[in-house]
């Protein structure tokens, strides 16, 4: 999946975008197609990986990213999902617009149809984002209806987050190497952060067995 994660990422009409591709001790082979891509896009395209090839899990392997990142502005895609085209620029332009907002983020696209299969195609839905979009929230309000149950944390590859937002929360939390990596930095996020709801989806989460 990694290839088609990466031409979303040159298909973006924003063009001021640095991808940093991070390693979390691959061995199918996705480690020789990263260094590719960056061979192929110097300074724009950056690979980094722990020392000794190590495996550390999620949350160390999105604080590797966060620790070279050199935008205003950080998303996330991992490496079966896809960005739409129109992601960042949207994204970029709805921050810019919105100076207390530090976190902008949509209705991510479950996405079973990737297959090509009808059947599949038809539990494609969007998440539930809990409010009516296109309005600036407190974070803590947003946190308090997904812990509900009356909202959808949001998935990784819809935000785009202030940079200086994300230091403040104190990046991911490295004991968590598996699962619910994301919603426990996005409640650490939350807690001190203004949310601009973007109405469209932009992004596709792929949905399968791995």
């Amino acid at each position: 999946f990694l290839p088609d994660a990466v031409a979303s990422v040159l298909a973006q009409t924003f063009a001021d975008w640095e991808l940093l591709l991070c390693d979390d001790g691959s061995t199918d082979g996705s480690s020789a197609l990263a260094r590719g891509y960056a061979r192929a896009h110097p300074g724009r395209i950056r690979y980094f990986e722990h020392p000794g090839h190590e495996n550390r899990g999620m949350s160390a392997k999105r604080n590797l990213g966060l620790a070279h990142t050199r935008g205003s502005f950080v998303a996330f895609l991992d490496a079966d999902d896809v960005w739409m085209p129109e992601k960042l620029e949207r994204q970029v332009a709805l921050l810019n617009e919105h100076h207390e907002a530090e976190i902008v983020y949509g209705p991510s696209l479950m996405w079973h149809g990737w297959t090509g299969d009808a059947e599949e195609a038809a539990k494609d839905y969007q998440r539930n984002l809990g409010f009516r979009p296109g309005r600036l929230l407190s974070g803590g309000r947003v946190l308090s209806r997904i812990l509900s149950g009356r909202a959808e944390s949001p998935a990784t590859c819809s935000v785009l987050v202030r940079r200086d937002a994300v230091t403040a929360a104190g990046g991911f939390e490295n004991a968590f190497r598996g699962m619910f990596e994301d919603q426990v930095f996005f409640a650490k996020l939350l807690l001190g952060a203004n949310v601009y709801l973007m109405g469209e989806c932009h992004d596709r989460y792929r949905q399968h067995e791995g």
